[in-house]
């Protein structure tokens, strides 16, 4: 540090030997290429009690909730049965599989007789 006299340098000393607290810290956030100042958001009240809710969903919830229980219940049964009907549909793939392949060797046959026939 340069200092210009005795007096500022006795005052750097001074300084440095002190505790020093700030009192207000600002915040600034780089936005798009500019310094936006940060704001603390506004504390909530303590004592905010939910919004109570109208009477006639109150009275429909717990029918709702019991279709909802159904459809899950049914949803469930499918889901269990889905592996069995997947197998079958595997088992028939593979077996239209063959069945076209050997098709396609009958026909390719078929070809061959009747370009030798001419």
């Amino acid at each position: 540090m340069i200092f210009y006299g005795p007096p500022e340098k006795s005052k750097c000393e001074s300084y440095k030997s002190k505790f020093m607290a700030y009192a207000h810290t600002l915040s600034y956030t780089l936005v798009e290429d500019v310094w936006v100042r940060q704001v603390k958001a506004p504390e909530a009240p303590g004592n905010v009690k939910p919004p109570s809710e109208p009477a006639e969903i109150q009275s429909t919830a717990p029918s709702n909730l019991q279709r909802i229980k159904q459809r899950l219940e049914g949803l469930k049964r499918k889901l269990t049965t889905m592996p069995e009907q997947v197998d079958k549909i595997r088992e028939v793939t593979k077996e239209t599989c063959t069945d076209v392949a050997k098709l396609r060797m009958d026909i390719g046959a078929t070809k061959k007789q009747g370009i030798k026939a001419f």
